[in-house]
């Protein structure tokens, strides 16, 4: 199990995770040092719970990729790029895969229209509907939860 948190005011953000990668069918522990945050331009940082591989990849390396590949340099930006290369890569998973709880925990700070630089939370997972109600099990689509 994954633990993450963060904390955000005015002057800075500050976000921690576990590094244990355990086997969610078997309960063993995979690995103990495991990255599961990724630090986005130094502007934003962003950890994971859920699966600990997509497409065959370590999930902060496969992250990385798809941050890149899509040029994502904003917090918003890039916690809509993960929700959708994530559903993407939810389908590409074989018929008989079982839908475990993934969720993306993103804080930073973001550039506004307003012309300040404000902080940012934002949380993506397929553990809400669309309102942003918790769900009793997970489900193919992540949506944006309710930022706390």
């Amino acid at each position: 199990m994954t633990l993450i948190i963060a904390a955000v005011t005015s002057r800075g953000v500050l976000m921690a995770s576990d590094r244990r990668i355990t086997s969610i069918a078997r309960g063993d522990v995979l690995e103990d040092d495991r990255c599961k945050m990724v630090d986005i331009c130094g502007q934003a940082a962003v950890g994971y719970t859920g699966l600990a591989e997509l497409d065959g990849l370590p999930t902060h390396e496969w992250v990385c990729h798809k941050l890149v590949d899509a040029n994502a340099r904003r917090p918003s930006e890039a916690l809509e790029v993960l929700r959708a290369e994530s559903e993407n890569a939810f389908a590409r998973l074989p018929a008989a895969t079982p839908m475990y709880p993934h969720t993306y925990l993103m804080v930073g700070f973001e550039d506004f229209v307003s012309g300040g630089v404000g902080a940012f939370t934002g949380i993506v997972t397929n553990m809400c509907d669309s309102s942003g109600q918790a769900l009793a099990a997970p489900v193919a689509r992540l949506r944006r939860a309710r930022s706390p």
